[in-house]
């Protein structure tokens, strides 16, 4: 494919790529900062994904899915649901010089939770989606990579959200680690990504639902009503 009638580094900077020389591990505590990418953070989906890329008529595709019979989580603070029936599917699109076409490319999550689940995510809004499966959708306005010493990161900077999951905020992110296989070089990476063989982990960081939000606020204030109201403590022979 025309891709790889170019150098590796070219390939590179055709993609349009910003690379970061930073080297990091295996979680998203110890990934790298790269200029424009929001980090990953929480809420967040996490799942496993594989990766691939192809032509169209204008240009490459970079295609990103889930990789089947892998757990599949919506974290929320530090609880862990999991998503059933999970489907993730992100897309980006270049031009033949490799610039990015941000009208065109996006993120989808579409998946259900159990019962117990939707009973504890009742109290956050559009309930209508998330019933429907809806999770999460963006469109994805930038990207970068980070590569040294076959620590390989990918970071996409997401907007314009919909889906359930799309309650607050304006800017969040979807960060690509952990690759399978691992690569030392960037010409092992295309052609692996050429060939469809690509596997890692994805963290795909929502806006935190508002309800959430007030659901949170209430608790702090009337954790510090309480302690305003509480007077000094009472003996152990106290009547009360």
């Amino acid at each position: 494919m025309r891709l790889f009638n170019l150098s590796a580094a070219s390939c590179m900077a055709a993609l349009s790529l910003a690379v970061s020389c930073q080297a990091f591990g295996s979680s998203t505590d110890d990934l790298p900062s790269i200029p424009g990418i929001p980090p990953a953070g929480n809420p967040a989906f996490v799942n496993d994904v594989t990766l691939g890329v192809s032509e169209w008529s204008g240009g490459y595709k970079l295609s990103v899915s889930e990789l089947d019979d892998t757990p599949f989580f919506f974290q929320l603070g530090s609880e862990e649901y999991e998503v059933e029936d999970g489907s993730y599917q992100l897309t980006a699109y270049f031009d033949w010089d490799g610039n990015l076409d941000t009208a065109k490319s996006n993120v989808q999550v579409r998946g259900s939770f159990s019962e117990d689940t939707l009973e504890e995510l009742a109290g956050t809004g559009r309930q209508h989606e998330l019933w429907g499966g809806n999770l999460f959708s963006a469109r994805v306005d930038d990207l970068g990579l980070s590569l040294e010493d076959g620590e390989l990161a990918l970071g996409f900077k997401t907007t314009d959200f919909g889906g359930w999951a799309s309650q607050f905020g304006t800017l969040e992110s979807v960060w690509l680690y952990d690759f399978y296989p691992s690569f030392t070089k960037p010409g092992a990476f295309l052609v692996a990504l050429a060939n469809g063989t690509l596997e890692a982990t994805a963290v795909t960081t929502v806006p935190l639902p508002a309800g959430i939000w007030l659901v949170g606020s209430a608790l702090m204030g009337y954790a510090l009503v309480g302690r305003r109201r509480a007077g000094p403590a009472l003996p152990d022979h106290a009547v009360t």
